[in-house]
C-alpha cells in the first residue's frame, strides 16, 4: 500500500486508500498490521502534516499500544523511517512520549530497538533529548538484559554531544563507568566502541571516575576483543590529557597490551601505536618509546611473538620519525 501511495495523487490517498489503511491497521492478524507498520514511511510522504495527524499517526500510537509484541518492535525498528516524512511538531509533541515508553517494554529486543531508534533519528529536538529521553535511558544502565545495556551504552556515548557539560559529567560519566564495570564483555564494549564521542566532552571527567584503573583491568583480565577496543580508547586519553599524563598513568597499561598473548590484542595495539606516535610526534618517539621498545625486547623469558611485536611497534613509529 505504501509504494502504491507514493505513486499516487494525494486525493486518492486521502479519500480512497486511507480508509482501507486504517481498517488493515487493526486487523485481527498481526501479519497484516505489521504490514501496514512497515509501509507507513511511504504513505506519509505525499500527505500534509493534518492528513499525517488524521491517517498516519494514530496507527504508530496504536502500534506502541498492541498487544502483540513484533507489532511494538516493528515501531521500534522503523520508528526513524516512519519520521523522515513527518513534521517536526509531530514528532516532538506527539509521538516521543508515547514512544518513550517502549523502553519500558517487558520485551528485551522491543526495549533494545527503541534505544536505538533515538540514537539513530536526528529529527528529535535536541532539547528533548537533553529532558525527557535522556531521563529514561539512564533508568536502563541496570536493565536486566545484557542486550539492553549493550546498546543503552552505544546510545549514551552518542548522545552526549546533545546534554550540557553539567549534565554529562553529573549523569553520564558515572552511568557510562557502570556500563564499563558490566559483568557482560558486550556492555563493555559498547561504550570503548564508541569512545571517540565522548572524548571531547566527558573524556577529562571519565578519567575521574576511574577509567584508567577499568583499562588497567581490562590489559590484565579480559577478553581479547575488550583488550583489542582498550588499545583505542588509550589513544583517546592520550589525545584528551596529553603526553606527561599518558606516560606517569597509562603507558604501562598499554605496554601490556602490546605484548599480550591474544594475536588480534597485539596487533590493535600496534595499529595504536602509530596514532599515538602521531600525536605526541618525533620527540616521545625517539626518546621515550624506543628506550621501553628496547628493555621489552632484551626482556628476560620474553617470548618471540612478543619480541616480534616489539619490533613491528618500532617500523611502525619510525614512520612518523
Amino acid at each position: 500500500m505504501g509504494r502504491l501511495a507514493a505513486e499516487m495523487e494525494r486525493e486518492f490517498v486521502v479519500g480512497e486508500l486511507a480508509p482501507c489503511f486504517k481498517s488493515l491497521s487493526e486487523d485481527d492478524y498481526e501479519g497484516i498490521r505489521a504490514a501496514c507498520i512497515k509501509s507507513i514511511a511511504l504513505l506519509a510522504k505525499p500527505l500534509t502534516n493534518e492528513n499525517n495527524k488524521e491517517i498516519t499517526v494514530p496507527v504508530i500510537l496504536g502500534g506502541i499500544k498492541d498487544k502483540s509484541w513484533r507489532i511494538r518492535h516493528s515501531i521500534a525498528e522503523n520508528f526513524e523511517a516512519m519520521t523522515e516524512f513527518l513534521d517536526g511538531s509531530i514528532i516532538d509533541e506527539i509521538l516521543i512520549a508515547p514512544f518513550l515508553t517502549l523502553l519500558k517494554d517487558p520485551v528485551e529486543l522491543v526495549r533494545s530497538s527503541a534505544i536505538n531508534a533515538v540514537r539513530l533519528n536526528t529529527r528529535i529536538d535536541p532539547d528533548k533529548i537533553k529532558g525527557t529521553v535522556l531521563t529514561e535511558l539512564l533508568k536502563l544502565v541496570h536493565d536486566p538484559s545484557c542486550k539492553v545495556r549493550a546498546k543503552l551504552a552505544e546510545t549514551l556515548c552518542v548522545l552526549t554531544t546533545y546534554v550540557t557539560e553539567k549534565r554529562a559529567i553529573a549523569e553520564v560519566a558515572p552511568a557510562l563507568i557502570e556500563l564499563l564495570k558490566d559483568a557482560d564483555y558486550g556492555v563493555k564494549l559498547g561504550v570503548l566502541r564508541n569512545m571517540q564521542s565522548v572524548e571531547k566532552t566527558i573524556g577529562t571527567e571519565l578519567v575521574i571516575c576511574g577509567l584508567v584503573k577499568i583499562l588497567r583491568k581490562f590489559a590484565k583480565e579480559g577478553r581479547w576483543e575488550v583488550k583489542c577496543e582498550a588499545t583505542k580508547a588509550v589513544v583517546y586519553l592520550a589525545k584528551t590529557l596529553g603526553r606527561e599524563y599518558y606516560m606517569k598513568n597509562v603507558e604501562e597499561t598499554f605496554l601490556l597490551l602490546l605484548l599480550d598473548d591474544a594475536l588480534a590484542v597485539r596487533e590493535a595495539a600496534i595499529e595504536s601505536l602509530y596514532l599515538l606516535a602521531d600525536e605526541f610526534k618525533q620527540d616521545w618517539i625517539m626518546n621515550a618509546y624506543i628506550p621501553r621498545a628496547i628493555e621489552m625486547y632484551t626482556r628476560e623469558k620474553q617470548n618471540y611473538l612478543c619480541r616480534m611485536s616489539v619490533l613491528s611497534s618500532v617500523v611502525v613509529t619510525s614512520r612518523r620519525t
